[in-house]
């Protein structure tokens, strides 16, 4: 069976208006983008669109382009109190993660629960849900694959380590390709001794990410992979000369670069 090589691209939008999902489904994108990661996608942003979604249970969206099931979008979970002294409790945020996709190129498999999705210890904070499920596509000469868009905590560093330790695990179980991108929050040499080593991770070589306010610089957002083939890694809409975003993204408020690269498998 030949290989199949297609681009994906991936992006923390920071709950900014955004036009990149259209792209992707509608297949307008260049360079063969079929894939789209993102982080803090805001909800309103499919009524900007041709999009509708329907609630899948209620920490999940099916998305629709067209009749067909064209993307999964998961709600951030976040913790919120009443008054001081009151007790604080999980809430859903109007934003989340969301994995789309080329319904042209690809087929809706369905959706595989993350492990750490019944972990009450998860359940109960505001890491409970900062991922999509495992999203199963297929392609058309019949190849299936894995994918999850991921969003790590930026503060608790230990429940982020137990978060990504416990998808690194699934992924291990795994024996079709399987890849999770995203803002992990991580720069690359806290998050490599995460990572079993059967399981892949090329890092982005430039920054990826700046702080609006300090201006400090990071590498934070990723791709992990197995059974697969990662090459030609960009990042755009950062000068990584200089070491700062550029004028159209910092004109929208973005503080994150587009990442994008093909798979092979």
């Amino acid at each position: 069976m030949n290989n199949i090589t297609f681009d994906i691209k991936c992006w923390n939008i920071n709950q900014k208006i955004t036009q990149l999902h259209q792209f992707i489904i509608t297949g307008t994108e260049k360079n063969n983008v079929n894939i789209a990661c993102l982080q803090e996608f805001h909800i309103n942003n499919f009524k900007l669109s041709n999009l509708k979604y329907e609630e899948h249970d209620p920490h999940q969206c099916y998305v629709f382009y067209n009749g067909a099931i064209t993307g999964v979008f998961t709600y951030s979970v976040g913790i919120a109190q009443q008054g001081i002294g009151m007790p604080k409790f999980p809430k859903r945020q109007d934003y989340g993660t969301l994995v789309v996709w080329n319904s042209n190129v690809f087929d809706f498999c369905g959706i595989k629960t993350p492990s750490y999705f019944i972990n009450q210890s998860f359940k109960n904070d505001e890491l409970g849900i900062r991922t999509t499920p495992w999203v199963i596509l297929c392609t058309r000469n019949f190849k299936f694959f894995n994918i999850m868009s991921v969003h790590g905590h930026a503060t608790n560093q230990n429940k982020k380590n137990a978060l990504f330790k416990s998808i690194f695990n699934d992924m291990q179980q795994c024996n079709i390709p399987t890849l999770i991108i995203g803002d992990f929050n991580y720069n690359p040499k806290d998050l490599i001794p995460l990572i079993p080593t059967h399981l892949n991770f090329k890092p982005f070589n430039g920054i990826t990410h700046i702080d609006p306010t300090t201006k400090h610089q990071w590498c934070i957002d990723h791709v992990v992979y197995k059974l697969i083939t990662i090459t030609n890694l960009l990042i755009s809409g950062i000068d990584q000369q200089n070491g700062c975003m550029k004028s159209l993204l910092a004109e929208k408020g973005h503080d994150h670069g587009i990442l994008s690269f093909s798979v092979t498998f």
